[in-house]
């Protein structure tokens, strides 16, 4: 669990995510993704070890604490057709894909808690264009632009002024690979051609951001850190601009934080908790 330091600034809701066991341990990629919407807005995060595998790895890494803990097996909880397979580090040949998803999380959780609220509805976004000549047994049968990016959905910057190819879908990767799809970095010649200077760049992936903002599915701070981030990359000298590296800010921690009202404030500290039996938090206070 991970809270506010305290309790007051709690915003009332609460995120629970089921924690992810690909990698053969449980992980929290949701955390990873909006930790600096559910750290500035004052959300308690919950971790739920639901699945065998988790709680094995969890069992193995502190045997004595975890020794009671028993599951019945994930065919009680949904039905399967075998094992999850093993994981382990990452070791990928190729980048992961580095796009800025993370923006439209952050924004897609402040709509759906506005929502709930009884605020207006999220916005809809256009669905990925697919090809309808494609084979029934095509893997994703994605349109594709001239850069190899996917066409349609929500238009990140990195998709709208592109310094390289991001894809979802690399079934050839080895192993745990395939779940994160590659980045491929565009040479110089075509950063040249696209981008005549710095500038240039930093001007069209403004106005993407701009584009992506008016369409609500990117939060004013995150797209104050997009453009930053993009003003700070030496795109187009490089072949791969720092911009790719923009998650690095997710947690927005260069941002002086502002006292939000009452029911959404945001603190300058989250207390981690050890998950004790029957603690509520524990020892570790992260500053930001």
């Amino acid at each position: 669990m991970r809270r506010p330091a305290e309790l007051d600034d709690f915003n009332g809701t609460v995120v629970v995510e089921w924690l992810n066991v690909s990698g053969g341990l449980d992980a929290s990629p949701d955390w990873g993704f909006m930790h600096a919407e559910l750290m500035r807005r004052g959300y308690i995060w919950v971790g739920v070890s639901a699945q065998q595998q988790g709680l094995e790895a969890t069992k193995n890494g502190d045997p004595a604490r975890y020794a009671e803990l028993t599951h019945p097996g994930d065919s009680a909880l949904v039905p399967t057709e075998g094992p999850v397979p093993p994981g382990g580090p990452l070791g990928c040949l190729r980048p992961i894909n580095r796009a800025s998803q993370w923006v439209v999380v952050n924004a897609a959780l402040r709509s759906l808690a506005d929502w709930a609220a009884g605020g207006p509805a999220p916005p809809k976004a256009p669905r990925l264009e697919v090809d309808p000549a494609a084979a029934p047994d095509a893997p994703v049968p994605l349109v594709r632009d001239e850069h190899g990016n996917a066409r349609g959905g929500i238009r990140l910057p990195d998709l709208e002024v592109p310094v390289a190819t991001h894809s979802g879908t690399e079934p050839n990767d080895p192993g745990f690979c395939v779940l994160f799809g590659v980045t491929t970095p565009f040479d110089a010649a075509t950063l040249a051609e696209l981008y005549p200077s710095h500038e240039d760049y930093v001007q069209a992936f403004r106005r993407a951001t701009g584009r992506l903002l008016d369409g609500g599915f990117i939060l004013p701070v995150d797209a104050r850190t997009l453009n930053r981030e993009a003003a700070r990359s030496d795109a187009p000298e490089a072949d791969f601009p720092a911009v790719l590296a923009s998650h690095r800010s997710n947690s927005c921690l260069s941002a002086t934080p502002k006292r939000a009202p009452s029911n959404q404030r945001s603190r300058r500290k989250l207390t981690l908790s050890r998950n004790r039996p029957g603690a509520v938090s524990g020892s570790h206070d992260t500053a930001w």
